[in-house]
């Protein structure tokens, strides 16, 4: 059976994706050996070897098992075995193909509860761009074991796959990890029970204090802080009303006139306004505060709230005006309004209106 080396140009190392590893975690364990199994085992020179499987029940004409160490430890996924198959077939390897490539083996550490963890396989190739190179059988060689290692003996009907010293040190390794896994469940478990023994101890305290006194044991009427602070802040509200003045408001209505009158000065451009203010009293009962208002009548008469002039129609000329102050006025205001010289009262544009 002719066998090829798989060799990629890819850049990401061990692409390649082993499925079913759980399902010979024994497998994988023997070919781990001995190790740090608080670490985990890893390592990435192991040889795989791929094996065409026909006949698979599971994946009829598109399985491919997985080998190392001749142990299986697991199968290419659906997909990945359908492009390997293709690949195959582009490169014209006819007949049942045997590849074999570096693989990488991951996991193994042990868990608190004493068990091994899973491993993990990853190939090493690229299955839409590898290359298969024929290679002689006799050539093809596994991994050298490592001193750590344990050394397989040859294959026997039911011969024993371990040396026995080897197998011995795995149990004993195991062993003791279960010991120091029993230890701390144990130890979780004394925890639980110390704090479920106070919790029910504190439950029964409650019960028994409730027992007393409903029997009259215990006096009940004792005040709840609730009650205290609540009678004190009653307290706090009633001397609040004893200090507290009380004002009462009382206010007559007053006609003010709804027209003003607007004085405007004869030197600015900007009207002012100029209100005579009066005092009145408004008169309250003796036994009551009283509170004094100063209101500000406004006069009868006005031309104007806004300005000296409306800058609007209808038209204006210096005739309309009393004087060349009050015309200057309207000119003045127009003009800081963006109007500008809306009446034609500056006629020879020097800024001074009605001069004539």
């Amino acid at each position: 059976m002719p066998i090829y080396r798989l060799s990629s140009s890819f850049v990401e190392p061990f692409p390649v994706e082993v499925k079913g590893e759980s399902f010979r975690k024994e497998n994988l364990e023997k070919i781990a050996g001995i190790y740090d199994e608080t670490e985990g085992y890893f390592a990435d020179d192991h040889l795989a070897a791929l094996f065409l499987e026909d006949n698979n029940p599971n994946d009829p004409g598109n399985a491919v098992a997985v080998k190392i160490d001749n142990m299986q430890v697991g199968y290419l996924a659906k997909s990945a075995a359908r492009k390997y198959r293709r690949r195959i077939a582009q490169l014209n390897l006819a007949g049942p193909v045997i590849s074999i490539c570096n693989a990488s083996i991951r996991g193994g550490r042990l868990m608190d509860d004493g068990e091994i963890s899973d491993f993990g396989v990853r190939l090493d190739f690229d299955l839409d761009e590898f290359e298969a190179t024929k290679v002689d059988p006799k050539a093809v060689r596994a991994k050298p074991a490592a001193p750590a290692r344990p050394v397989a003996v040859p294959a026997q009907e039911n011969a024993p796959l371990f040396a026995q010293p080897v197998a011995a040190q795995l149990a004993q390794v195991r062993g003791a990890a279960q010991a120091k896994a029993k230890t701390k469940k144990k130890f979780r478990w004394n925890i639980i029970t110390i704090g479920a023994v106070l919790l029910a101890l504190c439950i029964c305290v409650a019960f028994i204090q409730a027992g007393l006194q409903i029997a009259g044991i215990i006096p009940t009427d004792t005040p709840k802080p609730v009650d205290v602070m609540d009678a004190a802040r009653k307290t706090m509200q009633a001397n609040e009303a004893l200090y507290t003045p009380t004002f009462t408001l009382q206010a007559t209505a007053i006609d003010i006139p709804t027209e003003t009158e607007v004085i405007l000065p004869t030197n600015t451009a900007e009207p002012t306004i100029e209100i005579a203010s009066t005092e009145r009293f408004i008169p309250l009962p003796s036994d009551t505060p009283r509170i004094i208002f100063t209101l500000a009548p406004l006069p009868t008469s006005t031309r104007s709230l806004a300005g000296p002039c409306t800058c609007k129609p209808p038209d204006l000329n210096c005739d309309d005006f009393g004087s060349q102050r009050e015309a200057q006025a309207c000119f003045d205001y127009c003009r800081s309004q963006g109007y500008g010289d809306v009446y034609k009262l500056d006629r020879d544009k020097d800024g001074r209106v009605c001069e004539s």
